[in-house]
């Protein structure tokens, strides 16, 4: 699916679409609820520049491997319990990259998350974290902050249950592709 001139994606368009293995939306700019549960999206780099909105569930149980670049999101929906589990049950996801924006984590966000083993986050000040959202993820996931916020990050609420996790962005290293 290419529609490249698409603003919307209204709830559950392509839910349970398990044919659906290619997306390339970068036109969007707001995902109903549900709008992917469940589509296949195999190996699928989720790549987003224009998305300012989205809700519960967008992406919860597919295949998406990586999030690369989430546009300008303030929040994971348009209030607080809205983006609940936005990518719950995605057991292939293994690299997020959220954007400096991003004001609010909400819970579940990542829960189940079988694969996943780095969050990297740009802002300076930790955003508001949800309760669950790393729930069901790898002990050895790292989530990588700005060098001079880690101790705000591990002091954080809800952030200091992952205190072991967070490190400096300066840290991470690009895996190479062998």
């Amino acid at each position: 699916i290419a529609p490249n001139y698409v603003g919307d994606i209204q709830e559950s368009t392509f839910r349970d679409c398990y044919n659906l293995v290619n997306l390339d939306i970068r036109s969007v700019t707001s995902l109903a609820s549900g709008s992917f549960h469940s589509a296949n999206l195999e190996g699928v780099d989720l790549y987003l520049p224009k998305l300012r909105t989205w809700y519960y569930g967008c992406f919860a149980n597919t295949n998406i491997r990586k999030i690369t670049n989430l546009g300008s999101v303030v929040n994971f929906g348009s209030n607080v319990s809205a983006a609940n589990a936005m990518f719950a049950g995605c057991k292939k996801l293994e690299y997020a990259n959220l954007p400096s924006t991003l004001e609010i984590i909400n819970n579940n966000v990542f829960n189940g998350c079988e694969s996943l083993e780095v969050v990297i986050l740009d802002k300076a000040e930790p955003p508001t974290l949800g309760t669950g959202v790393f729930t069901g993820t790898p002990s050895t996931m790292s989530i990588y902050v700005p060098d001079e916020s880690v101790e705000s990050y591990k002091s954080a609420t809800n952030w200091s249950a992952y205190a072991d996790r967070i490190k400096p962005l300066s840290e991470y290293v690009e895996p190479t592709n062998e």
